[in-house]
Formats: structure tokens, sequence, C-alpha cells
């Protein structure tokens, strides 16, 4: 898939959402895409949801955004293997956390990073 297209199927997942939204989602993009140079990113219209791995596989799924109507959800399918001094993941599932985006300007990018980068290892 190249880039324009895959540029334009991401435009296509945003349309719909607040700019805040927008805005939060492109900058967790940014966030995941520096820590993790080469990751694959696949975009899924269906789930409004956009997946960072290795290998292109979902099982050397990173993380993904998750769009809400009003936040972005950054979600680690290994969060609970995660170390998180900052208490910022979420959720009660066996594997999967996430941690609640709501704007650009509010997210903790030095939390958020290093809680990426460990994910990242655990797949690489």
């Amino acid at each position: 898939m190249g880039k324009m297209s895959e540029d334009g199927e991401l435009e296509a997942l945003f349309e719909p959402y607040d700019p805040e939204v927008v805005g939060a989602a492109r900058a967790l993009r940014a966030l995941v895409l520096d820590a993790c140079p080469g990751a694959t990113q696949i975009v899924q219209p269906g789930w409004k949801a956009v997946t960072y791995t290795r290998g292109g596989a979902m099982k050397g799924a990173i993380c993904a955004l998750g769009l809400h109507k009003s936040w972005v959800n950054l979600q680690f399918p290994q969060g609970t293997s995660l170390e998180d001094p900052g208490g910022l993941l979420e959720g009660t599932g066996k594997a999967m956390r996430h941690v609640k985006v709501h704007s650009a300007d509010g997210m903790d990018e030095a939390a958020l990073s290093a809680l990426v980068l460990q994910a990242d290892e655990l797949v690489s």
C-alpha cells in the first residue's frame, strides 16, 4: 500500500471527528512513529482505529489509536505487562490497557512515550 493511499485512509478516518480529537490523534500518531521508527501503520476504518505493529501482523501490535467522540484511546494489547509509574493506564481486560487522551495539549508526552517504547520492546 502506497503512502498516499495510507494518508488518504487516515484522513478519511479522522474526517468525522471534532478538531480537538483529530489533534490528539495526530499528536499520538507522531509520538508513536517517533518512538517506533519503522513501525507499520494499519488503518482500520471499521474499528475506528489505527494500529502500529512490527512486521505488519496483528500479533506484533505495539499499540493502537482508538477514536471516540471526545477522546482518543492509546491502546496497548499487552498493557498489563507494562510498568506504569505515572498511573496512566486504565482498563480491566485480561491483557489490554488504554490511556484516554482528550487533547494534544493535555497529554503527558514523556510518560506516553515510555509506555510505547516498553510495548515496542515486548514485540520486537
